[in-house]
């Protein structure tokens, strides 16, 4: 079952952590950065519509310390998210590790 095991305002933005199922028991971790209102109008406007494609090329989003997998609402229709997971990292990535990623990401912004 995917749960939520970190969530805290940084900088001004919501950042999440989440635990995602993987096969046999494993998980991985996904970590998503809100988007505000005052944020270019480009980006929202692609969020809105789940472009992912958009945000890989896009300073900070670039950066993170793994694979871009989501732009949308995340929780309801108010508050935009662009979200990482970490599936295809090398490594196994720490819940440190991400939270790390996303508060230089809301630094960043």
């Amino acid at each position: 079952m995917e749960q939520f095991i970190y969530g805290k305002s940084w900088y001004g933005r919501k950042i999440l952590v989440k635990k995602l199922d993987k096969d046999n028991n494993n998980s991985v971790l996904a970590g998503y950065i809100e988007l505000l209102n005052s944020d270019p109008k480009g980006w929202l406007r692609h969020a809105a519509v789940g472009d992912v494609g958009y945000f890989s090329d896009i300073y900070p989003f670039d950066n993170f310390i793994g694979q871009l997998f989501f732009a949308g609402y995340l929780y309801d229709k108010k508050h935009l998210f662009i979200g990482f997971d970490t599936r295809k990292v090398d490594k196994l990535v720490s819940k440190d590790e991400c939270i790390e990623s996303l508060k230089k990401a809301a630094r960043s912004l």
